[in-house]
């Protein structure tokens, strides 16, 4: 008989990965055109892009596009405009608020602020975007980004406090529901000189943005900066030469997984003014490898939520997250599954510590605190991805098999995100990582 190492509420940071050495990026041919395509944004399973363009008329007031491609590997389909008039989108894991930038007139003239739209379904139009007043100032504000969670936003501004010609800021609240808190400045990251476009990774420990100042490889660079724990202060940030090129090379946006990265250059060998790139992890046998998305594997209470890919469920009655069959066939894998808090009744909520055993062999219950917006449940992937137990044997007979319980389920109005991680290491020469679909799961 076939067994799976299974888990229960594993509560511990958020997963940190190994800083990435990305492949050469490539130009998304069927993204760009001979105008500006600036700004991308990667959606949190890295399939849809959100990026501005000016292709209506060259030169004139960009539009928002958006493009959705089947998996992480292939093309992505030809762009639809979304909105009129507007840059630098930024659209939240649900695929529901988008915040975005437009002129606006102020006391001291004519500046760039962030505006927000918010839509009831993914299949509705995005509706008129209205100004965010507490993000906002009469200096310009730009390059909005949101945090996985929705609860930070890092966007750019010359307002006074400012280091340089233009800096990275963070706003924070403690619910979505609730408005931004004043900015702060995250002085760490920032120069003399001009900073744009911060993207934070899901985990919280790594940032992206652009730079021009000196010592660079070209008139705007992009640069890496980690952390240890979400919440502190960056390290130094690195130039990620690999990428940059004697031109501008600026705006990244990172997968959910933290191994694809977009970005906007107007290096040689474009088809226009700028055009939009794409990098990928290029370590060995290190999580990233992989290049896709493992469709409807991820199963919670027997469902993977249909095209909203929603599951409700009952407070506090059981819950069972399942892995479905692999594609790549029986062979050991190494897994972690993940869940992203996007709205708690509250800060913080106790994890059951006597959550009892599991249908599989060995099973591996740990009760505890969950005070953040993201908890590793399972986590068997070593290397980068160390976790405390090893690894699984899939498929499972006879059909998908549970690698998490929650046996008293969740308090009412909690909303999670699921998604799982899967490494297979059966090729040590083909080593491949996926993400799985992601499944939230709303209590009633």
């Amino acid at each position: 008989m076939t067994s799976l190492t299974t888990c229960v509420w594993l509560a511990s940071a958020a997963i940190a990965t190994e800083p990435p050495i990305f492949e050469r990026p490539f130009n998304v041919r069927e993204l760009n055109t001979t105008c500006r395509d600036k700004g991308p944004f990667l959606s949190c399973d890295g399939l849809t892009v959100y990026f501005h363009s000016d292709r209506a008329i060259c030169n004139a007031v960009p539009d928002i596009w958006r493009s959705h491609r089947a998996t992480l590997g292939s093309p992505f389909a030809p762009p639809e405009r979304v909105l009129v008039n507007g840059a630098d989108p930024a659209v939240s894991c649900d695929d529901l608020t988008m915040y975005l930038v437009r002129a606006a007139q102020g006391p001291l003239g004519q500046h760039l602020d962030i505006f927000r739209s918010t839509r009831e379904s993914i299949t509705a139009p995005w509706p008129e975007p209205v100004p965010v007043p507490e993000l906002n100032t009469p200096y310009d504000e730009l390059g909005p980004k949101l945090s996985h969670d929705g609860l930070s936003i890092f966007f750019v501004s010359d307002r006074p406090g400012t280091l340089g010609n233009l800096d990275i800021w963070v706003a924070s609240r403690d619910t979505k529901q609730e408005p931004f808190k004043p900015a702060v400045n995250v002085t760490e990251l920032n120069s003399p000189f001009t900073e744009t476009n911060a993207a934070l990774t899901h985990d919280g420990l790594a940032i992206y943005f652009a730079s021009a100042r000196p010592g660079g490889v070209g008139n705007a660079d992009l640069y890496r900066a980690t952390r240890t724990v979400p919440f502190g202060p960056f390290d130094p940030p690195k130039n990620l030469t690999e990428l940059n090129t004697p031109l501008i090379d600026k705006a990244p946006t990172v997968s959910g997984d933290g191994l694809t990265l977009l970005f906007r250059s107007e290096r040689v060998g474009g088809q226009g003014q700028s055009d939009l790139y794409e990098a990928r992890d290029a370590r060995s046998g290190a999580v990233g490898v992989g290049r896709g998305i493992l469709a409807d594997v991820l199963f919670v209470n027997g469902s993977h939520g249909g095209p909203e890919r929603t599951v409700f469920a009952p407070a506090n009655a059981p819950i069972t997250i399942q892995l479905g069959l692999m594609p790549f066939g029986p062979r050991a894998i190494n897994y972690a599954l993940i869940g992203y808090f996007s709205h708690l009744p509250h800060a913080a909520f106790e994890l059951p510590s006597n959550v009892g055993a599991v249908a599989f062999p060995a099973p591996f219950a740990v009760g505890g605190q969950q005070d953040g917006n993201s908890v590793t449940l399972c986590n068997n992937l070593r290397g980068s991805l160390a976790g405390p137990i090893g690894s699984g044997i899939f498929p499972a007979p006879p059909g998908p098999g549970e690698i998490a319980r929650l046996p008293f389920g969740l308090p009412i109005g909690v909303e999670v995100t699921f998604q799982a991680i899967v490494r297979d290491d059966g090729s040590r020469s083909n080593t491949r990582v996926s993400t799985s679909n992601a499944v939230t799961v709303k209590t009633y």
